[in-house]
C-alpha cells in the first residue's frame, strides 16, 4: 500500500537538540534516542510500504567517474531484493539482509553480501580476483553499501553514500523491473544510431545551441560521461550519466542560460538527440576515422622525452584486418605473438586492451596494461594489471587528417583506467594456473635470455609512455 502522508528526514533534522529553561521543561516530549528510533522506523516504513519496487539511480565514486547504473530494490522488514544492469542475467534477483542504524541520522546499510548492491564496493587484490572477476581494485569502484537517509517519502527517497558522498535517488516503480533493465540494455546499442553517408553509425557527438550558447557535446560510452564544450573553446564540463530506455540521464543538471539539461533523449524517427525541445545536430567526433582507413603500416613512438629521461623510440607496426569493422591484428610488437586492437565505431578510434598473448610453460602471458611515472629519485616506477579491463585509446589529430590524410597522426590517450590511474604503457606479466601472479618476464641477470623472444619490440619486457602512431 502507499503511505497517505510523506515523511521527510534531513541531516539537519537528524542532529538532535535538547534545551532547558529554568523550570527544566524539555522542548521535546521524547528522549533523543526515542526520537532517533522513531526516525529510523519511519524511514523503514516508507521503504517497506512500496508494494512493487523502487528504481534506484546508483552512482559510485565521489566524482561519478564511472557514471551511473540502474538498480531495482524491494524491501521487507528484514530483507532487500535487488536487480541491476551489472548482472549478467538481468532476470535474476538477489536477496540479502539489511539494517537501519543510527549515525547522526538514519542509515540504510546493506550489511550482508548482495551481488548487485555490492558490485561497486567490493575490492580485489593483485593476486586474486573477486567474485566479479575483477582484480587490482583495492577500493573496488569506490561505491557504497551504507547510505545516510536524507529524505524518505512515498514519492522519493534520497540517500547519500557514506563513502562517496554521492546522492542516490529512489523512485517508486510500478512496471516490470526486468523489462525496464532489458530496454535499458537495448538502448545502449539501438539508440543513437543514424545513417551517415549511406551507412549506419553509432553517434556519440552532437552540436547545438543551449540557452543561447553553441556547444559541442560528446558521450564517453566507456566511462559514461557527457561533456559540454563551448564552441571555439577547448575546456569542457563533464557530467556522469546513466542509461535509460529513451537515452540517458545526468547525475546533476548542466546549466546554460535559462536551460537546465538533465537528460538526453534519442528520437529514432528523426535519428537525432533531443534536449527538451532542442534538436541537436549529429556529428562525428573530432578525429573520427573509418575502420578501413586504419589498415596499413605505422611508426609507433614510445618513451616520450617530455615525460621521461631517455630518447623516444620509434618502431614499425602494421594493422591488419581481423574482423571487419570490429578488430585488427597489430603486427610488429613481437615475433612471438600479435596484439588484438579493437575499433570503437562510436569514437572512430582504436582501443588497445590488456590481453593474454600466449603461454610460457604453465603460465599465461599477459600483454599487461600499465601506469608508469617517474619516481622522486628519477627512476622508473610502474604498476601493471593482469586484466583485460584496462587499456589505452587513440585519438587522430584532426589537422593532420585534413592536411595529410595518407599520413595522419594518432595520439595515445588513457582508455579504461585502473584505480583512477591512466594507462600509458604496456609490459609482460605472467599468471600461474592457480590465478596468482607469476611476476614480470624480467631476466634474472644479463645472461638470462629465456624471455628474449617475448620482449616488446625486441627491446625489453616493458615499453613505457606510448606516445603516438603516424601512418606511413
Amino acid at each position: 500500500m502507499k503511505l497517505n502522508s510523506s515523511f521527510f528526514i534531513s541531516l539537519g533534522a537528524a542532529i538532535l537538540f535538547t534545551a532547558c529553561v529554568h523550570d527544566e521543561v524539555p522542548v521535546f516530549p521524547d528522549s533523543a534516542s526515542a526520537r532517533m528510533a522513531q526516525a529510523m522506523e519511519a524511514a523503514q516504513k516508507v521503504l517497506v510500504a512500496e508494494d512493487n519496487c523502487w528504481l534506484m539511480e546508483y552512482f559510485p565514486q565521489k566524482d561519478q567517474t564511472y557514471g551511473g547504473y540502474v538498480f531495482f530494490v524491494k524491501f521487507t522488514e528484514t530483507e532487500v531484493t535487488a536487480w541491476g544492469e551489472v548482472s549478467d542475467n538481468l532476470a535474476k534477483s538477489y536477496t540479502s539482509l539489511y539494517t537501519m542504524t543510527n549515525d547522526s541520522g538514519p542509515v540504510l546499510s546493506f550489511d550482508t553480501f548482495n551481488y548487485v548492491l555490492h558490485y561497486f564496493a567490493t575490492p580485489s587484490g593483485s593476486n586474486m580476483s573477486n567474485i566479479y572477476g575483477q582484480s587490482n581494485l583495492y577500493q573496488g569502484y569506490e561505491g557504497d553499501f551504507e547510505f545516510l537517509v536524507l529524505k524518505a517519502s512515498a514519492e522519493e527517497v534520497i540517500l547519500k553514500g557514506k563513502r562517496s558522498g554521492c546522492l542516490i535517488h529512489l523512485y517508486p516503480f510500478d512496471g516490470d523491473p526486468v523489462e525496464y533493465l532489458q530496454d535499458t540494455k537495448a538502448s545502449m546499442t539501438e539508440n543513437f544510431k543514424a545513417t551517415v553517408q549511406g551507412s549506419v553509425f553509432t553517434i556519440s557527438a552532437f552540436s547545438g545551441q543551449i540557452g543561447g550558447t553553441d556547444y559541442k557535446i560528446e558521450m564517453d560510452r566507456d566511462m559514461r560521461q557527457l561533456s559540454f564544450t563551448k564552441a571555439g573553446e577547448e575546456e569542457s564540463v563533464s557530467i556522469g550519466y546513466m542509461y535509460t530506455p529513451d537515452g540517458l540521464k545526468l547525475y546533476k543538471p548542466f546549466e546554460s542560460g535559462n536551460v537546465s539539461v538533465t537528460s538526453l533523449e534519442w528520437d529514432k524517427e528523426k535519428e537525432c538527440a533531443r534536449i527538451q525541445d532542442i534538436l541537436l545536430e549529429n556529428r562525428m567526433p573530432d578525429g573520427w576515422v573509418a575502420y578501413d582507413r586504419y589498415l596499413g603500416t605505422y611508426d609507433l613512438t614510445y618513451n616520450d622525452n617530455e615525460d621521461w629521461l631517455v630518447e623516444p623510440k620509434t618502431v614499425t607496426v602494421t594493422l591488419e584486418k581481423l574482423e571487419e569493422g570490429s578488430t585488427y591484428l597489430m603486427k610488429g610488437v613481437s615475433d612471438k605473438y600479435d596484439v588484438t586492437v579493437k575499433y570503437d565505431l562510436a569514437g572512430g578510434n582504436l582501443v588497445i586492451m590488456g590481453q593474454i598473448v600466449g603461454k610460457f610453460g604453465d603460465n599465461s602471458v599477459y600483454f599487461a596494461a600499465m601506469y608508469a611515472s617517474r619516481s622522486a629519485s628519477g627512476g622508473a616506477t610502474w604498476t601493471g594489471w593482469r586484466s583485460t579491463s584496462y587499456g589505452i585509446k587513440t585519438k587522430a589529430d584532426s589537422e593532420s587528417l585534413e592536411t595529410d590524410p595518407d599520413h595522419f597522426v594518432m595520439k595515445f590517450i588513457p582508455g579504461p583506467s585502473a584505480a583512477g590511474k591512466g594507462i600509458n604503457s604496456f609490459g609482460l606479466l605472467m599468471q600461474k594456473p592457480d590465478g596468482t601472479s607469476g611476476g614480470w618476464m624480467r631476466p634474472s641477470d644479463e645472461d638470462d635470455h629465456q624471455y628474449d623472444d617475448w620482449f616488446l619490440f625486441e627491446d625489453n619486457y616493458y615499453a613505457l609512455f606510448w606516445r603516438d602512431m603516424v601512418k606511413k
